[in-house]
């Protein structure tokens, strides 16, 4: 499947991509204060952030391809 066959349900991968940066500098700035409050490990809080910082680097890709198209 190529990039041009999949659809955001009429959003662009550089709407997905700035979305997910957003999402990602806001568990940054938020997951410290859950860990220290003990609401959530710090286990889980890396884990959370890794996955979000791999999906804003996966649609930042993809925007770059759209890009070039």
């Amino acid at each position: 499947m190529t990039t041009t066959e999949l659809h955001l349900h009429g959003h662009t991968f550089t709407e997905a991509r700035d979305c997910a940066q957003r999402e990602l500098n806001y568990r940054r700035r938020v997951y410290p204060r859950q860990v220290m409050s003990m609401k959530m490990t710090r286990e889980l809080a890396d884990h959370e952030l890794s996955t979000m910082a791999a999906i804003a680097e996966y649609f930042a890709e993809l925007a770059e391809r759209e890009r070039l198209l």
